[in-house]
């Protein structure tokens, strides 16, 4: 007896129509999930094939028209003149800043009172 003759002894001993069912099952699953991943690298592979003769029509355009390429680089920004710019304050400094200058016109308006009380008290 070869190994092939045991091995079909065992499955018709042991396995009920149902297993072999679920077997048959999980190889269709995995055949269909084979196809499926073909399918998405086939798509992925016409859809990069596109992109790139898109790119050579528009570098063909660009060229013709007189037009920068696209893929150049742009100049760098220059943020040092941002940076001289005074800070806008915010609701509350302003809030603060009103604040303060209340207190000194009050404080003002005191010793102004208190040194006129003094010269008339003098």
């Amino acid at each position: 007896m070869s190994g092939t003759d045991i091995r079909r002894f065992f499955e018709e001993l042991f396995q009920s129509r149902l297993v072999r069912q679920l077997t048959e099952d999980v190889l269709f699953a995995r055949a269909e999930t084979e196809r499926v991943r073909q399918e998405k690298d086939q798509v992925i592979a016409e859809l990069r094939q596109e992109k790139q003769q898109l790119y050579a029509k528009l570098a063909a355009h660009e060229a013709r028209v007189g037009i920068k390429p696209a893929n150049a680089v742009p100049a760098k920004p220059n943020f040092a003149e941002m940076m001289s710019l005074p800070m806008p304050k915010t609701s509350w400094q302003l809030l603060v800043e009103k604040h303060d200058q209340e207190n000194e016109r009050l404080n003002r308006e005191e010793a102004e009172a208190s040194s006129q009380t003094e010269q008339a008290n003098g």
